[in-house]
């Protein structure tokens, strides 16, 4: 949003699950109406999305090109390359819940105020 020419990442490299609050809440809110208690459930899209697609989205987005500089001083030294979650756990207790597409979330976030 501020037009920024660069920022510093550390490494572009990696998949993530991200999930988008809205669908965050809406598990919370299936998960104490289901019959289930004392349970420990991922609460994930079970989707990976990659940071440098993240970065390609939201420069189209926001129809501005951004460099992304990568700061060793934000490197992890024993980084994960992709980290995935399951919701097998999560479905048999809430049902398939569709998650929002990252696009979506992304042009969400950017317009929000």
């Amino acid at each position: 949003k501020e037009r920024r020419q660069e920022i510093e990442l550390g490494n572009r490299d990696v998949v993530r699950d991200f999930s988008d609050v809205r669908f965050v809440a809406a598990v919370y809110k299936k998960l104490m109406e289901c019959n289930t208690s004392s349970e420990i459930v991922n609460i994930c899209s079970g989707r990976g999305v990659s940071l440098k697609d993240i970065l390609q989205k939201m420069s189209s987005i926001a129809r501005h090109k951004l460099s992304a500089k990568i700061n060793p001083e934000f490197v992890r030294k024993n980084e994960v390359k992709t980290l995935i979650g399951s919701s097998i756990k999560l479905v048999s207790f809430i049902g398939e819940l569709e998650p929002y597409p990252i696009e979506e979330t992304l042009k969400w976030m950017f317009d929000a105020p």
